[in-house]
């Protein structure tokens, strides 16, 4: 663990949160260290049900807001099209920030880069033109590194919601990210199914046709071979393929207990899909850019739903059970918003939200120009609705913040959490729970208990 683990930890008083519809973390874990022992593949709605025992009471209601030395207008770029698309509903929760802050003197301007490299310039020109100072990207995928090169030329920082991509910030020195970042992701993923669950026979089936799926396939490859271990099968398959069933039956021919599926959440569910039908039952992995609301639509809305409870990804600890007076007040915020716009505030989480408060928080302790924001933001901590942020080196998650996930649609563990915060899962998909004992930084909570 690193210092700043240690840092984190010691001052944390809430838990970052990623909580949408299909990409929601909830926190289960004990104040010990005692590992997951269940079988992943029996989460019903009993194991998750309950109410949080007393805990930290966690970050007050952002105020920095009030401090600001002139107004403040943010952009905010989403994509309509595209790998981006998934993420395109869960970006809104940036546009709560003003009525979360309660300050007349920040505006959220909103331009669609429509998931293509030449949307993402014309979309940053927008907000440029439109006098944002800073941008939150809200999207994922082909059209983020032009559009942070596009910020770059303008003179604009920009925070990264979602696509944890690690050339994204190393290769822009005006990009801080609140994402997950893909080397950290496969890490987590593969030590829990070699360490914890004992997997000896994995299989890794990739989207090679995404820059995201080679690099994620890579990264699980190299966490493989870190610890000396080996694949029992590895394959790419296409967007444009007319079927996927030949590679899931080569892959299946091998016997595998595990399976790793890399890609978004559409090429995913096509290969679970074909997993379902082939009758693999290997525990099955998806990268946390599968994990969103398109998701858990698809796999509710189907006449057998092949998204098997249990199967597993990887987000950020924490959830909005966590009694909080941040939390509760996004929620309540997020009604309040969503009469103020015609965007659709039904499933925007918490992580935009911050992306868009360290721009505040920044612009608050450094100024409100472009270069202040920048300056300011480098190195910066800061107390967001989900917890405690450090920006080091640019990014502002740290491994303790990583929680092994498992996908859940049972009505009844959605309906029953504190202030039943959950969409209704019946008609807007599934959802992802936190596996106990796999959140470093929840070791100080108490068990979430039923």
């Amino acid at each position: 663990m690193t210092s700043r683990s240690r840092s984190l930890r010691a001052r944390r008083s809430a838990v970052v949160v990623l909580c949408t519809v299909a990409a929601l973390v909830v926190a289960a874990c004990s104040s010990g260290t005692d590992a997951f022992s269940g079988d992943p593949r029996d989460l019903t709605g009993n194991n998750f049900a309950g109410r949080p025992l007393a805990g930290p009471s966690g970050p007050d209601v952002p105020s920095f807001g009030q401090n600001l030395d002139s107004k403040l207008t943010i952009g905010l770029v989403i994509s309509s099209s595209g790998n981006g698309k998934d993420f395109q509903q869960l970006a809104n929760g940036a546009l709560v920030v003003p009525v979360l802050v309660g300050s007349d003197d920040i505006e959220v301007k909103v331009e669609d880069d429509r998931g293509t490299p030449e949307g993402a310039a014309a979309a940053i020109a927008k907000l440029k033109a439109q006098g944002a100072a800073a941008i939150v990207y809200g999207s994922f995928g082909p059209s983020v590194d032009p559009g942070l090169k596009a910020a770059a030329a303008a003179g604009l920082p920009v925070v990264l919601a979602y696509d944890g991509t690690p050339a994204l910030v190393q290769d822009n020195p005006n990009a801080f990210s609140l994402a997950l970042q893909t080397p950290d992701v496969a890490d987590k993923m593969v030590d829990f199914a070699l360490n914890d669950r004992k997997y000896t026979k994995t299989a890794l089936l990739w989207d090679r046709d995404t820059a995201y799926g080679q690099a994620s396939a890579q990264a699980v490859r190299d966490a493989f071979a870190k610890r000396g271990r080996t694949l029992v099968f590895d394959g790419g398959f296409g967007v444009a393929d007319p079927t996927l069933r030949p590679l899931a039956l080569q892959a299946g021919e091998t016997a595998p207990d595990s399976i790793f599926v890399m890609g978004d959440s559409t090429s995913a569910y096509r290969m679970i899909n074909e997993l379902h039908v082939t009758g693999t039952g290997a525990q099955v992995f998806i990268a946390p850019s599968a994990a969103t609301p398109t998701l858990g639509s698809q796999d509710i809305n189907a006449i057998a739903p092949p998204v098997r409870i249990g199967t597993l990804s990887t987000g950020l600890a924490g959830g909005p059970w966590n009694p909080t007076p941040a939390v509760r007040a996004f929620y309540d915020r997020r009604t309040e918003a969503s009469g103020k716009t015609a965007a659709d505030f039904g499933v925007a989480d918490i992580v935009s939200c911050d992306a868009a408060l360290a721009i505040v928080a920044a612009a608050a302790k450094g100024g409100t120009s472009a270069s202040d924001i920048r300056r300011t933001l480098a190195g910066m901590s800061f107390d967001g609705v989900g917890g405690s942020y450090t920006f080091e080196n640019r990014v502002g998650v740290d491994e303790d913040d990583y929680a092994i996930t498992a996908y859940n649609r049972e009505p009844s563990a959605a309906q029953t959490y504190v202030g039943k915060q959950f969409p209704d899962v019946r008609t807007q998909g599934g959802f992802f729970v936190a596996v106990p004992g796999t959140a470093p930084s929840l070791e100080n909570l108490n068990r979430f208990e039923g």
